[in-house]
């Protein structure tokens, strides 16, 4: 969630869980981030679901676990980076080094990315299951 109109995703995401199931939002941290923590907690709450898990996941964003009032863990990400490739469609992998005019380049040239295997790895290493 990189803006405050992000926040909507979280009802109908949360309308999508299994009864037992947990939503990972990814939003910006420190003063001046939008949306606050304080505004991702509300639209958890708001959509019944419960914040139990909160994680430094990179030095710009904060990763915050919410789930179902039974749940059990599941996790899935989403970006919303997109490329010009007419070939993919404007799917993009975050953090790709392959940038440029050619349609078959998949990389996205923003300057938010991050290098996805990377983050996950230190994200699992991180928080390794029970």
């Amino acid at each position: 969630m990189n803006h405050v109109r992000d926040l909507a995703v979280v009802e109908r995401a949360a309308a999508r869980l299994k009864p037992d199931g947990a939503l990972w939002i990814f939003h910006p941290k420190g003063r001046g981030a939008t949306p606050t923590d304080a505004q991702v907690r509300a639209a958890g709450i708001a959509a019944g679901l419960v914040d139990n898990k909160i994680s430094a996941y990179t030095d710009t964003h904060t990763a915050t676990r919410y789930l179902t009032p039974s749940g059990t863990p599941l996790e899935f990400w989403e970006h919303d980076y997109a490329a010009g490739s007419s070939i993919i469609g404007g799917h993009c992998f975050p953090g790709g080094s392959d940038i440029g005019p050619s349609p078959f380049q998949f990389g996205c040239a923003d300057l938010n990315t991050f290098v996805v295997g990377k983050q996950a790895m230190q994200f699992f290493l991180a928080h390794p299951m029970p």
